[in-house]
């Protein structure tokens, strides 16, 4: 949305990266809970659960013209020569922030508690993993933490690289989707 000149295209382009940035996280939840062999938790209602708010938040991006939920009175600001989107954030974009938190720190939770009861290759997978969810986590947490005025581009989606690069070793070096950890109850 930085080289998009008008109001109107990088309210486009925030739209396009909140939609990636909803699902990617609730992706990202989706997998560790499949990979951690907690497959009973992706059943109906659970599923439902975790994938409405997300379709909320997602619907609410792309209306948000017309009840301002997710973003009030967006103007373009400039900083440091720069033309950006400068909207006031609603609360449906709070509510989503605070369903994202959620769900990463359910993930590393998850994976946390692999990482612990682990040894060999599933504690490396699992380190790799957690590492690959703090990443972008981390970085947006510094944005919100730091404010707008000093960091006027939310490097969070950049971020999702580094994520996929660890993830790359994981899959290359610990095997990661060919060797999964798998519980004593799915054993019995």
């Amino acid at each position: 949305q930085v080289v998009w000149a008008d109001l109107g295209g990088k309210l486009f382009w925030a739209r396009f990266v909140a939609t990636g940035s909803v699902w990617a996280i609730t992706a990202w939840f989706l997998f560790v809970v499949a990979y951690s062999g907690r497959r009973s938790w992706l059943s109906g209602r659970s599923l439902a659960l975790v994938l409405a708010p997300a379709a909320v938040m997602v619907g609410g991006a792309w209306t948000t013209h017309l009840h301002g939920l997710v973003w009030q009175a967006p103007t373009i600001a400039g900083f440091d020569g720069l033309a950006l989107l400068s909207p006031s954030n609603g609360p449906l974009y709070l509510v989503t922030v605070g369903y994202g938190y959620l769900l990463m720190g359910a993930s590393l939770v998850v994976l946390g508690a692999i990482f612990v009861r682990s040894r060999s290759v599933h504690r490396g997978q699992a380190g790799l993993l957690i590492l690959a969810g703090l990443i972008p986590w981390v970085g947006n947490v510094a944005f919100y933490a730091i404010g707008r005025g000093r960091l006027p581009v939310d490097v969070t989606p950049l971020l999702f690289t580094a994520t996929g690069l660890v993830v790359a070793v994981a899959l290359t070096r610990y095997r990661l989707l060919d060797v999964l950890p798998v519980s004593p109850d799915v054993l019995l």
